[in-house]
């Protein structure tokens, strides 16, 4: 453990002097807090869309001798030469009403800018569980699909260091919903701590050498904090015109804290979250139409919706 420390210690030093610089623009951009003197510094939505999302391969990633791969998130990134569509959102998931099981589960993600570990936040894997022509279970896993959940408070490595710092998640519900007697619930059985995914990434990033795709430009890649995957409640259907935006059937709210009781941090005040030095995702749920529909169904979409 004290060898992780001390790699992690390096890294942090690495990144105070690597640090992104960006002037404060708008609140609905992402924000870094946890920064020293308590600064706030901001990063505009629509360039950390464009940055390509890698996601960590679960496999042996208990050990610390193993080698760990990554791979592309597709329908991410500036380039969209497969037919994903675009544009994608930080904060809405749409749930098409032919895709009958939706899940999720904690990830933690790391901003890597030209190989050097930058920034953390607390993410949400997002996946439909699928058959495929051969009876085979496999992973859905688009963020194409107006689909690409990025937290927006992100926080430093120093923070994430501490003892504390885990993972809660909740289901805030439409207050309209007469059919839910609590408003809220919690996502996650239980909390999801960081300390040992912060293993994986020392080890990650001490694997890394000059020819890893990471090593130039903005990349942001996932660490699945669990194996579990949690299936998300089913949006109600709605009746809403199909030309207008979905109405949103209830919220996800993560966050990635060292304070004991993350659900305090729920409808606290802007400036006392940012204070906290808190990571937080936030996502609308919505019920749109059935892609299987589409007259204009891209190729790439045809072995999810079609093949059901």
């Amino acid at each position: 453990m004290k060898k992780m420390i001390s790699k992690l210690t390096l890294l942090l030093a690495c990144c105070l002097h690597t640090a992104l610089s960006f002037s404060t623009i708008p609140s609905s951009d992402i924000k870094i807090v946890g920064l020293p003197g308590g600064n706030i510094e901001s990063l505009p939505g629509m360039y950390v869309q464009s940055f390509q999302r890698w996601i960590v391969h679960e496999d042996n990633t208990n050990k610390d001798e193993c080698i760990l791969n990554i791979e592309p998130m597709k329908g991410t990134g500036y380039k969209n030469e497969e037919g994903w569509v675009n544009p994608t959102s930080t904060n809405d998931l749409w749930w098409p009403a032919d895709v009958s099981i939706v899940q999720t589960r904690p990830m933690l993600n790391v901003l890597f800018k030209s190989g050097v570990l930058s920034y953390i936040s607390v993410g949400l894997d997002v996946r439909v569980p699928h058959l495929d022509e051969t009876g085979t279970t496999v992973t859905w896993r688009n963020y194409g699909l107006k689909t690409q959940p990025i937290a927006r408070q992100w926080t430093t490595l120093d923070i994430a260091m501490e003892k504390l710092f885990h993972v809660e998640g909740f289901v805030l519900y439409n207050t309209n919903d007469e059919e839910k007697e609590n408003e809220q619930e919690e996502m996650f059985e239980s909390s999801v701590y960081a300390e040992p995914i912060l293993e994986k990434v020392a080890t990650f990033i001490a694997q890394m050498d000059q020819d890893s795709p990471l090593s130039k430009g903005f990349h942001i890649v996932s660490f699945p904090m669990s194996k579990l995957w949690v299936d998300l409640p089913r949006p109600k259907t709605t009746s809403a015109d199909a030309d207008k935006e979905p109405v949103a059937a209830y919220k996800l709210v993560c966050f990635a804290t060292s304070e004991p009781f993350a659900s305090k941090l729920l409808g606290m005040d802007e400036g006392l979250l940012e204070m906290s030095s808190t990571s937080v995702l936030e996502v609308d749920v919505s019920l749109t139409e059935e892609g299987s529909k589409s007259q204009y169904l891209p190729e790439v979409y045809k072995r999810l919706y079609l093949k059901q």
